[in-house]
């Protein structure tokens, strides 16, 4: 999953929705000094990504890609996701997106000051951007992959999966279907393990 439903599927607390999407920007182990529930959202977007690429809908939505695609069909796959809950987002999320962004935004303002430097690029870009709600437009999702692919560090084909993507609508639309209910209660189920939604 990419950014967008990370922060669907976050606490509200604060911490650990920065937490959520700090996720992609922090490897290895969390840092023993951080909050209860950044280090929290973090963990869960280490489930989320963990359990959606082991879900039976991604592995074969995974396996129709050409292959030379294959290898960044995950990175793909995360980005359509997206787009695909931006483009019915009150239904599948449960509130408008901009009640969302505005909860992203004010806990981005907040992060920790001592969090990586890539991260509060990141921060920078969400606070001064037009919001996710953009990622439903196509032409976003292709400059989305286009950023991505760039960040890479070896050449790859993600610049160019818009056309592929597109073609596969209606078969990722069922595996999205799929997916989304049942990550909406794993992720619930995960906030109430470590006390995040109490």
């Amino acid at each position: 999953m990419n950014h967008l439903a990370h922060v669907v599927l976050a606490a509200r607390n604060p911490l650990a929705l920065t937490g959520a999407l700090l996720g992609d920007y922090w490897r290895g182990a969390l840092e023993p000094a951080w909050p209860a529930a950044l280090a929290a959202g973090v963990r869960l977007h280490r489930r989320i990504d963990a359990w959606t690429d082991h879900h039976p809908a991604v592995i074969e939505a995974r396996a129709r890609f050409d292959r030379g695609f294959r290898r960044y069909a995950g990175i793909a796959l995360d980005v359509w996701f997206d787009h695909l809950l931006a483009s019915d987002f009150v239904r599948l999320a449960g509130e408008p997106l901009e009640a969302v962004e505005d909860r992203v935004r004010v806990a981005l303002a907040r992060a920790p000051a001592d969090l990586p430097l890539p991260f509060h690029a990141y921060v920078a870009r969400v606070l001064a951007g037009p919001g996710f709600g953009e990622i439903a437009r196509r032409e976003e999702v292709d400059a989305t992959l286009m950023r991505i692919g760039g960040r890479l560090s070896r050449p790859n084909p993600l610049p160019h999966a818009l056309p592929m993507l597109e073609a596969m609508a209606p078969l990722l639309e069922r595996a999205f279907a799929r997916l989304w209910p049942e990550l909406v209660v794993e992720a619930a189920c995960f906030r109430a393990e470590v006390g995040l939604d109490g």
